[in-house]
C-alpha cells in the first residue's frame, strides 16, 4: 500500500491529551480519528480567536495543524475512500456519490481499507458515522455506517438521514448483535445529517422551515454525541474513527455569502447568517465529549475532506452548481 500524501484539506493532530483522573483508568483508544466534513479554516480561525472553540484550540495547542491539498474534484465518498485506502480514486474505485449510476458503497472498494488492514493485524477497530462505510464490513471490533446509508425515505442513500431501525439494502451495524444493544441504550438514532428542504417547502416559509431544519440538525448531532460517548465507554478500541457531516450540509446551503457570489438567494442566505459558523461551535462541544475518552497516550487526529468557499465565478453550462439550493441538495 503506497502513501497518498495530499488527500485531506485539513489535518489537526495532538498528543498528551489528559483524561480525567480515575483510580482504575478505563481503556482508552490509542488512535482517535475524527472526520469533519467541510471544515473551513477561514471560518474556524476567527471562532478560535474569540474563544468559541476551546476544545479544538486545545488540540491545536498540543499538536500541529494546517491545510493540505485534497484530491481533484473532491466530494465526500471520493475523499474518504482515499483516506481509507491511501490510494487515488481511480485506484480504489469510489470516484463520487454515484459510480456507474449506483450510490457509492463499500462493495466498490478495489483496495483494502484501513479497518481491514488493522483487523487483519489484530488491532481492534471502532468506526461510527463515517461516510462511505455502508454496507458495513466485518472488523475486529465494531462498525456503524454513516453518510450514504440507505433506508426509509432515503432509498438512494444520498444526503438523507434514515433512523437505525429504518436501514435497508444492507447492514448498518457490525456485529449484528450490537444493533439491539444500541437501540436499547442509545435509542433509534438518525444516521448521517438531514437532507435539505425542497424549494416548494421553503417558498414563503423560509425562516420557519430553516429554523426547523437547523433544530433537526442539532437533534441529530446530540444523538451522535450520545452514540460516540456510549461506544467509547462500553466498547473501547485501539483505533477509533468517528464522523460528523452536518457542518458540510449547512455550509453548502447556508454559507453567509454576499449578493455578488454565485447562488446567492436573499430569502434563504439572509435568514440565519450565523448558521454555518454555529455548526463549528456545536462540533466543538462534540469534540469536548470525545476528548474525555483520550489520555496522554492517545493520538488525536482531526481530518476533513475539503474546505468550503463561496463561488465568485461560474461556468455557463451550470452557473449555480455549488450554491444553488436545488442542485446542492442532490
Amino acid at each position: 500500500m503506497r502513501v497518498f500524501p495530499y488527500f485531506i484539506s485539513l489535518l489537526l493532530a495532538a498528543t498528551a491529551l489528559h483524561g480525567q483522573n480515575q483510580e482504575k483508568p478505563a481503556p482508552r483508544p490509542h488512535v482517535l480519528v475524527i472526520g469533519v466534513n467541510g471544515m473551513e479554516l477561514d471560518v474556524i480561525r476567527p471562532l478560535i480567536l474569540k474563544g468559541a472553540m476551546p476544545n479544538l484550540e486545545r488540540v491545536i495547542n498540543n499538536g500541529a495543524y494546517g491545510k493540505l491539498r485534497t484530491v481533484s474534484a473532491p466530494n465526500c465518498p471520493r475523499v474518504y475512500s482515499t483516506i481509507f485506502t491511501s490510494t487515488e480514486p481511480d485506484e480504489h474505485g469510489v470516484t463520487g456519490f454515484l459510480v456507474g449510476g449506483i450510490t457509492a458503497n463499500t462493495n466498490m472498494l478495489k483496495e483494502e481499507p484501513i479497518w481491514s488492514v488493522l483487523s487483519r493485524n489484530d488491532v481492534s477497530v471502532g468506526m461510527a458515522n463515517v461516510p462511505a462505510t455502508f454496507p458495513v464490513m466485518p472488523v475486529n471490533g465494531y462498525m456503524i455506517s454513516g453518510m450514504l446509508t440507505r433506508g426509509k425515505n432515503c432509498e438512494d442513500g444520498v444526503l438523507c438521514a434514515p433512523k437505525l431501525s429504518e436501514v435497508m439494502g444492507g447492514d448498518a451495524v457490525y456485529p449484528k448483535s450490537l444493533q439491539p444493544e444500541l437501540l436499547k441504550n442509545v435509542g433509534d438514532f438518525y444516521i448521517d445529517c438531514e437532507r435539505m428542504p425542497g424549494a416548494s417547502d421553503l417558498k414563503g416559509h423560509e425562516k420557519e422551515v430553516i429554523d426547523k431544519w437547523l433544530g433537526k440538525v442539532q437533534l441529530i448531532r446530540d444523538e451522535q454525541t450520545k452514540l460516540f460517548d456510549y461506544l467509547l465507554t462500553k466498547h473501547p478500541t485501539d483505533f477509533t474513527m468517528l464522523g460528523q457531516s452536518c457542518e458540510d450540509r449547512t455550509g453548502h446551503w447556508l454559507y453567509p455569502i454576499a449578493p455578488f457570489n454565485v447562488g446567492y438567494n436573499v430569502s434563504i442566505n439572509s435568514v440565519r447568517v450565523e448558521a454555518f459558523p454555529d455548526q463549528y461551535i456545536a462540533f466543538d462541544q462534540v469534540l469536548g465529549s470525545i476528548l474525555k475518552h483520550a489520555d496522554e497516550n492517545t493520538y488525536v487526529i482531526i481530518i476533513s475532506d475539503h474546505g468550503i468557499k463561496p463561488l465568485r465565478e461560474f461556468e455557463n453550462k451550470d452557473p449555480h452548481a455549488h450554491m444553488d439550493h436545488e442542485k446542492t441538495r442532490r
